[in-house]
């Protein structure tokens, strides 16, 4: 097991710290500090988001819901099943925390990341009512039920080319599961109209434009927030869903084109509308094929790492996602939570989230075709068993990676070949994640680290032969509570 050497600088005296991390362990030795005790710190302890892991499951459900959406203290983490196509992953809970609804494959965009691209067909079958009927007639058969503040997300290709079945399905999924538990669709909007969204409002569904801001170029040659006409439809269906409190929200991918955080969120305010939310989930990963166009290099990941840091150090609260996640990897390094306890990246592993199709097949992730990763059906789902997933620990390289913490394997669908192909990106975006949960912990930031990941060390000197820069970290300029730390 490799043992990491952090060089970090101290901002407030400019001295030079040498910290020694061994994942294995979860022990940190400081040059000047010695061995460090952070859960012997009142000011951690008392931290209650430091005491539990909360899952993306946890956040999407809100605060109010934390209870039942299990969130964990780290102390009491249990070992995780090592998963593989000889030891799979079986079953699926009868009370779920999320269920999502895949339609189809069919989208009118061609995104230069999308893992569905290579699946897509020409042929839409948009489901009849008829059908939509037999499939909750499976879903009567398969017996689950959602958690009281459960999640069903509706799923494409692009959702709104299957309207007409959501005409149907939508008002079903109210008469079975009402109100209280939540529904959201995820769109790139451009078939969203004033009547499409008059419906979904009155079902309570919560809509996500999927939009990359400054990188929206990876996704389409024209960008919708520059077209007149469907800016202005988008900002009427923004003030209605606001008025019933299920406001429009932007998603964003990270990509090697909006790696700067904060000029992704001006892009918002400044296209559209100045209170608009947005979230964002990652960086481009999850396709084997990923084209080098969205490969984020050295240059764009530092960007990336000096905007996660001063988000977290001089917005405090404003960016709730990321922080869940550098909250979730400083309670692991506080608590020395083993690394054993990582079961995924993916909340599809999870027995709790379930993704079907209309015909009731249970797939294994909603961005993959029916055939050839269906792991079941809703008319036996007593036999669902998941060969298609990989765990982190038989990977080539996750154990001696030092953002395994953060990262937790990547992608578990993918190959060895494909995910090493797409490690770059997620180095970028748990780096950034690791450097800000070290700052807030060691009040250094991290200026190099040894060794580096395999992945990491080719993407470097890719791009010095291309007469680049190999940044590996760089001087941050931090700035918290609107004070300049250095």
């Amino acid at each position: 097991m490799t043992a990491h050497t952090l060089i970090c600088r101290q901002p407030s005296t400019g001295k030079t710290e040498v910290f020694t991390y061994s994942p294995e362990s979860g022990t940190v030795v400081s040059s000047l500090r010695g061995l460090m005790n952070w859960a012997g710190q009142a000011r951690w302890q008392l931290d209650c988001r430091l005491s539990g892991h909360r899952s993306a499951l946890a956040y999407s459900a809100g605060v109010e819901a934390e209870s039942f959406t299990r969130v964990k203290l780290f102390s009491q983490l249990p070992a995780a099943q090592i998963f593989s196509k000889t030891n799979p992953l079986r079953g699926k809970s009868s009370r779920l925390a999320k269920l999502r609804i895949r339609l189809g494959l069919a989208c009118n965009y061609r995104c230069a990341y999308c893992l569905q691209s290579a699946d897509r067909t020409e042929d839409v079958n948009v489901a009849s009512e008829d059908e939509v009927n037999a499939f909750f007639a499976m879903v009567d058969k398969a017996g689950f039920d959602l958690e009281p503040h459960g999640l069903i997300d509706i799923w494409g290709g692009e959702p709104l080319v299957y309207y007409k079945a959501l005409r149907f399905l939508i008002p079903k999924l109210r008469d079975r599961w009402g109100y209280e538990r939540r529904i959201s669709m995820f769109t790139n909007g451009t078939l969203l109209t004033d009547a499409i969204a008059d419906f979904l409002i009155r079902y309570r569904v919560k809509i996500h434009i999927s939009h990359d801001g400054p990188g929206f170029a990876l996704r389409h040659p024209s960008d919708p927030l520059q077209d007149p006409l469907i800016k202005r439809r988008w900002l009427r269906i923004f003030e209605k869903t606001a008025e019933a409190d299920i406001p429009l929200t932007f998603f964003a991918v990270i990509n090697p084109l909006n790696c700067d955080l904060f000029a992704l969120r001006d892009y918002f305010r400044v296209n559209f509308h100045p209170e608009v939310r947005f979230d964002f989930g990652g960086a481009v990963s999850e396709y084997g094929d990923l084209p080098a166009s969205c490969l984020i290099g050295p240059e764009a990941a530092e960007t990336l790492r000096r905007s996660v840091l001063r988000a977290v150090t001089e917005e405090p609260g404003k960016w709730t996602g990321l922080e869940r996640r550098v909250f979730n990897l400083m309670g692991r390094l506080i608590h020395k939570t083993p690394l054993e306890t990582i079961r995924y990246h993916c909340n599809a592993v999870d027995e709790a989230v379930l993704c079907v199709d209309l015909k009731g097949r249970v797939l294994s992730c909603q961005n993959r075709p029916s055939s050839g990763y269906t792991i079941g059906s809703l008319s036996d789902y007593g036999h669902i068993e998941n060969r298609l997933f990989t765990h982190w620990s038989l990977r080539p390289h996750c154990r001696d990676c030092l953002v395994l913490g953060a990262c937790k394997g990547g992608c578990p669908d993918l190959s060895d070949a494909e995910l090493t192909h797409c490690c770059p990106n997620d180095w970028a975006f748990h780096f950034a994640v690791f450097t800000a949960a070290w700052y807030l912990l060691t009040g250094t930031v991290i200026e190099s680290v040894e060794p580096l990941p395999p992945f990491v060390r080719t993407v470097n000197a890719e791009s010095c032969t291309n007469n680049k820069p190999c940044v590996r970290s760089a001087v941050v300029t931090v700035h918290k509570g609107g004070n300049r730390v250095f």
